[in-house]
C-alpha cells in the first residue's frame, strides 16, 4: 500500500511541475528539453489572446495544460476558457477572459498522444499451409439394371447318346455307348 501512495504522490508532483508557475523570474513552469513553453502576453487591457502551439505537435486537446495570469511583478491566476484551432497538429489555443491588463497565457503538454505516424510497410507473405487430409470414401452406388436374356441354346445335329447295359459293378466301356435311334 505504501508503494501505491508514493507512486500517487510522484504522479501529482509531476503534474504540478508541468503547469506554468505565476511570478518569479525566468521561464516559469513546464520544463522539458525544448525550452520555454509557448506563451503570449498582452500589455493593455484585453479579453482574449492567441498562443501558437504548433511546436508542441499535439493532436488531442486532452493533452493541453494551460494557464493565464495577470500582472507584471505579482502574477495572479486568471479565470479563463480556451478553444483550439487546427488538428494533427493543433496550431493555436485562444484564451478568453474578463477584460484585464497585462495578461500572460502559457500552454504546455501533459505528454499526451501525438499525431499518428505513417503506415508501416506491408509484411512478407506467409508460408503455404500443409495439405489437408484425404476425404472419406463415398458410399456404394446403386445396383445396375439386369442384363438382357441370352439367346436360346442351339441343339446339335447329332442324336442323343444312350448307354447299353448297366453299370453294375463293372467298368463301362466306350463300346457300350451307342447312338439313340
Amino acid at each position: 500500500m505504501k508503494h501505491v501512495q508514493w507512486a500517487a504522490l510522484l504522479l501529482c508532483a509531476n503534474a504540478f511541475a508541468q503547469l506554468p508557475k505565476p511570478g518569479g523570474s525566468g521561464g516559469g513552469g513546464g520544463g522539458g528539453l525544448a525550452g520555454e513553453n509557448p506563451s503570449a502576453t498582452t500589455a493593455g487591457s484585453s479579453t482574449s489572446v492567441d498562443v501558437d502551439i504548433t511546436a508542441l505537435n499535439l493532436s488531442a486537446t486532452s493533452a493541453i495544460v494551460a494557464q493565464c495570469y495577470s500582472g507584471t511583478t505579482t502574477k495572479t491566476p486568471l479565470a479563463s476558457t480556451w478553444t483550439v484551432t487546427g488538428s494533427s497538429p493543433i496550431t493555436t489555443v485562444t484564451f478568453t477572459y474578463s477584460s484585464t491588463a497585462n495578461v500572460t497565457c502559457k500552454v504546455n503538454a501533459s505528454g499526451g498522444t501525438g499525431p499518428t505516424g505513417p503506415a508501416g510497410a506491408t509484411g512478407a507473405t506467409g508460408a503455404t499451409g500443409a495439405t489437408g487430409a484425404t476425404g472419406a470414401d463415398g458410399s456404394t452406388g446403386a445396383t445396375g439394371a439386369a442384363g438382357a436374356a441370352g439367346a436360346d441354346g442351339v441343339r446339335g445335329r447329332g442324336r442323343e447318346l444312350r448307354h447299353r447295359g448297366g453299370l453294375r459293378g463293372r467298368g463301362a466301356s466306350v463300346a457300350r455307348w451307342r447312338r439313340a435311334a
